[in-house]
This record gives structure tokens, C-alpha cells and sequence, in this order.
């Protein structure tokens, strides 16, 4: 789960494959000034509103149905959290589990 001032997600995150899973009625922020800076998170939004993944709400966008995000490097926490966010995120750091504890300290703890 992320959550952050007016937008919230929710989310599976799949170890063995390092894949996200983003559920249906995730917020996402919305920040039109920062397209510019992040081409590649743009592109991705981009292709979300084009498959009517994501949709615009009174609330900001939302995921309008669960969507799994893949990543070729270890897993997509980082690339899911910088969409959200809108801006260049450590995944392992912003992801939580339901009890508030970042995702990547669960990692550390099964690889130890």
C-alpha cells in the first residue's frame, strides 16, 4: 500500500517474479508540470489512459480496473511507485504492507 496526502494505493506484490499488481480504485497524483522531467512515467500514464486503465475521477486519476506491471530488473516496486508518486522512488521504500512497514524491510528479513 502506498498512501499520501490525497492518494492512495493498493496493490499484490508477487516475490518470486518481482511483479506489482495495482488494484482497481488506486488514486494516483496528478502533476501536469512534471511531464517534462519525467518523460518515461508520462509515456506509461499515457498508454494507461489509452487502454482505459486509468481514468479521471473528481478524486485525481484512478486505476479503473487491477493492472500487473512487470519489470526486466528485480522487480517493478520502483517503476509502480514512481508512477504513483510522479517522480523517481525507491519501490522497497514506499510500498508498506497492510501494518505500515516498508516492503523492502520484508525482504531483508527473508533473505536473512
Amino acid at each position: 500500500m502506498i498512501k499520501e496526502r490525497s492518494y492512495s494505493a493498493k496493490a499484490y506484490f508477487y516475490p518470486d517474479d518481482g511483479s506489482v499488481k495495482i488494484l482497481k480504485g488506486s488514486l494516483i497524483k496528478v502533476n501536469d508540470a512534471m511531464a517534462n522531467k519525467y518523460p518515461e512515467i508520462e509515456r506509461v500514464r499515457k498508454e494507461l489512459y489509452d487502454s482505459e486503465v486509468l481514468c479521471d475521477t473528481e478524486e485525481g486519476a484512478e486505476f479503473a480496473q487491477d493492472y500487473l506491471f512487470t519489470s526486466s530488473r528485480e522487480t517493478a516496486l520502483s517503476s509502480t511507485a514512481s508512477l504513483i508518486l510522479y517522480g523517481s522512488r525507491n519501490g522497497k521504500e514506499h510500498w508498506k504492507t497492510e501494518d505500515g512497514n516498508p516492503i523492502g524491510m520484508l525482504m531483508q528479513k527473508e533473505n536473512s
